[in-house]
């Protein structure tokens, strides 16, 4: 039988003392205390059991994507970790917030913020709606809205950004910006930069062709180019007419001689 501790002694707590103690404990702040402790540990992982057998009920027709389906409307959007070591093969695609820290051979669709750790390694293409990269991408990259990259991060593909890129890695491909680019002092960039508004600090590197002009100025500018001015005509129609004028100048030449000649036939001979 274990033995109760005096007031005054020296021995330890037990959980159920201390536990005792938060409950008789009042006041403000320890009020507050037990609510906070409520909430967090209500707070964690959802505690709700599935069973596939039961959901499916003897229904042959019923398959994986199915049981996601029904599980998506009652789970809330979580946060996806890829943790380091870890091996994905395969293409990826996650709703909410997404942090990769290990490999993924194939390709990453994120509907929401992205992390890609230093340690992570993505074979395939990326595309998200924020991004932050301080690893490796050999794909392409599509932002949608905003795109930091790291001073350990190294992009071997093209990169297009809705509105904003900030570079302080390196680039090995043709960067497409919807709005401003800044290149920070320890950035790399070889490629061909199409962006609308761009900062390059002291230090930074940028062996490619810039066009200052935004994509969609671009789309309406080749139309404009390849229109001819008005009242002029194309080549191919010049050609044509070139050619169906000198037709009726031959069409008239031979005209003319033929009356010419059926005319000295019919004349008789005086006699």
């Amino acid at each position: 039988m274990a033995k109760e501790s005096e007031p005054g002694g020296n021995a330890p707590d037990t959980y159920d003392a201390l536990r005792d103690a938060t409950q008789e404990s009042s006041g403000l702040f320890g009020r507050m205390n037990r609510k906070f402790q409520d909430a967090l540990q209500t707070g964690r992982a959802d505690n709700r059991q599935y069973d596939a057998r039961a959901e499916a009920a003897d229904n042959p027709r019923v398959t994986s994507d199915d049981l996601a389906l029904r599980r998506a409307r009652h789970t809330k959007p979580r946060k996806m970790v890829i943790p380091d070591g870890v091996l994905i093969e395969g293409s990826l695609t996650s709703g909410s917030e997404s942090e990769v820290a290990g490999r993924i051979d194939g390709d990453l669709n994120v509907d929401g913020d992205l992390l890609i750790a230093p340690t992570a390694l993505i074979s395939g293409n990326v595309r998200t709606v924020r991004c932050r990269v301080e690893g490796l991408v050999d794909g392409k990259l599509e932002c949608s809205d905003t795109l930091d990259l790291g001073q350990a991060g190294r992009l071997n593909n093209a990169v297009t950004v809705g509105k904003r890129f900030t570079v302080a890695g390196q680039v090995f491909g043709n960067i497409t910006c919807g709005g401003e680019l800044r290149l920070l002092a320890s950035a790399k960039v070889t490629g061909d930069v199409h962006c609308k508004k761009l900062i390059i600090e002291e230090g930074a590197a940028l062996n490619g062709i810039c066009t200052m002009r935004a994509p969609a100025q671009r789309a309406n500018q080749a139309p404009a180019q390849s229109k001819p001015a008005p009242g002029a005509a194309s080549p191919s129609r010049q050609q044509q007419q070139q050619q169906a004028q000198q037709q009726a100048q031959q069409q008239e030449l031979l005209d003319g001689a033929t009356p010419n000649a059926a005319s000295k036939e019919e004349t008789p001979a005086k006699p």
